[in-house]
C-alpha cells in the first residue's frame, strides 16, 4: 500500500513540475513576443522614413532625364512657339 501511495506522490510531483514548466515557458514566450512587437514598433518609423526618401529620390531622378522628344509625322512643319501664342 505504501508503494502505490509513494508512486502517486511521485506522479503528482512530476505532473506539478511539468505544469509549472509549461506555464513558465508560455509566460517566457509571451514576454519574448511582446519584446519583439515593441522592437518593431520602434524601428518601423525608420523604415517608413527611409522608404519615403528613396521613393522621392527615384521619382526626382527619374524625372530629371527630361521628356522624350516628340517625333513629328512626315510632311509636317516645325513651328517655334513664341510668347503670346495660344491654341
Amino acid at each position: 500500500m505504501k508503494s502505490s501511495r509513494s508512486e502517486g506522490l511521485v506522479w503528482l510531483t512530476e505532473l506539478h513540475f511539468h505544469l509549472n514548466e509549461s506555464t513558465t515557458n508560455s509566460v517566457k514566450e509571451q514576454n519574448i513576443r511582446k519584446a519583439d512587437n515593441e522592437a518593431w514598433r520602434y524601428i518601423l518609423p525608420f523604415f517608413m522614413l527611409v522608404s519615403v526618401v528613396l521613393f522621392a529620390l527615384f521619382r526626382f531622378l527619374g524625372s530629371a532625364a527630361g521628356p522624350t522628344p516628340l517625333v513629328c509625322p512626315e510632311k509636317s512643319v516645325r513651328y517655334p512657339v513664341k510668347v503670346g501664342d495660344s491654341c
